[in-house]
């Protein structure tokens, strides 16, 4: 069995990248494009300017409670657990 590999080598003349059909639209409802509700909800409010900056705020968002779930999260597992002294528990009898 042989397997070829038909690699074409692309130029950067020739490669090139379209970002107008970049959108921050998640779904169409009857055809037309609907922004997410969170970043909706950031731009209405005045919290953001554009739809990219309000991306910016919810990454920011989700990654310092990503943080605070790991700083939790290992203080909980460096904190040896309680034991109990036999000696208290036979005397109060």
């Amino acid at each position: 069995m042989s397997i070829e590999n038909n690699l074409t080598p692309v130029s950067a003349d020739s490669f090139s990248f379209d970002e107008s059909k970049f959108k921050i639209r998640s779904r169409a409802i009857l055809g037309a494009p609907e922004i997410p509700t969170m970043i909706r909800v950031l731009v209405k409010g005045g919290l953001a300017k554009t739809e990219n900056q309000a991306v910016a705020i919810l990454l920011g968002i989700t990654i310092a409670m990503v943080g605070v779930s790991v700083f939790f999260i290992s203080r909980s597992m460096s904190v040896p657990p309680a034991t109990i002294n036999p000696a208290l528990i036979s005397s109060s009898q």
